[in-house]
């Protein structure tokens, strides 16, 4: 299917974390459904002068929008090594993280960061390439996710889908990262427990639940308990939906 096959279609290009925004905007109702993928397009990789891509040499940029002020290189240049650190190992689960921002402010000392390849040659020092995967990738990764707050995006997204949809209504999630699934998945554990087991341990415990306003109301039911991920087949369809992770719940 196509988009010109349906008839009421509104295209906003706008953040995830603007949901409500854009619902009172179009004045949306009666939301039964909302499907989100949490993936970027293939587009942003292939275009060098978004600089998302250690295959291609482009601007060390890597904004979704061009009105954020920070850049890739903004980061690179400027934040102190603890903090690249952080971005590494929480953002890319980079094992070498130390190592390489370690080496990345050796560089900046004589130099400006400004280019993808620059920024993968400095990796390179620190770590090999081992078959297909780029030394690279955790780092673009790490660095793609702060530039666009990426999780703080999905913190504040999934609230405001619970609270727009109907009773009965669903909320279908993609995601391809372990640190946005993570996320997902504790925001629906949450709002998915038991009141009656609450209770329970309210009146055990009740210091440490009478404060607790989090567990007064259970709003939602987990339609896949377990992660959905894709098959075998499908990936060999789509190599990229080899990371893919879907959760479902529906509003009660």
């Amino acid at each position: 299917m196509l988009l010109n096959d349906f008839k009421n279609i509104i295209l906003a290009n706008d953040n995830f974390a603007n949901l409500k925004k854009i619902v009172k905007k179009y004045n949306f109702k009666k939301i039964k459904g909302i499907l989100v993928d949490f993936g970027f397009s293939s587009d942003q990789i292939f275009d060098e002068k978004k600089g998302f891509s250690f295959m291609k040499n482009g601007p060390l940029d890597m904004r979704y929008d061009k009105k954020q002020k920070i850049t890739a290189a903004d980061i690179v240049n400027n934040r102190p090594e603890s903090d690249l650190i952080k971005i590494f190992k929480e953002y890319g689960e980079e094992f070498k993280a130390e190592k390489i921002a370690q080496e990345i402010l050796k560089e900046r000392k004589k130099e400006k960061i400004k280019t993808t390849f620059k920024l993968v040659e400095i990796i390179e020092k620190v770590k090999k390439r081992r078959g297909k995967i780029s030394p690279a990738t955790k780092v673009f990764q790490a660095l793609r996710i702060a530039v666009n707050n990426e999780l703080n995006v999905i913190e504040n997204f999934l609230p405001q889908a619970i609270d727009l949809l109907e009773k009965g209504g669903r909320l279908a999630v993609i995601s391809f990262h372990s640190g946005e699934d993570r996320i997902v998945k504790h925001f629906f554990k949450k709002i998915a427990q038991n009141i009656h087991a609450c209770r329970v341990k309210e009146a055990e415990n009740p210091k440490s639940f009478a404060s607790s306003s989090d567990f007064n109301i259970k709003k939602i039911n987990l339609i896949n308990k377990h992660v959905i991920k894709p098959k075998w087949t499908e990936i060999k369809n789509n190599p990229r939906a080899r990371s893919a992770k879907l959760r479902i719940v529906e509003k009660i």
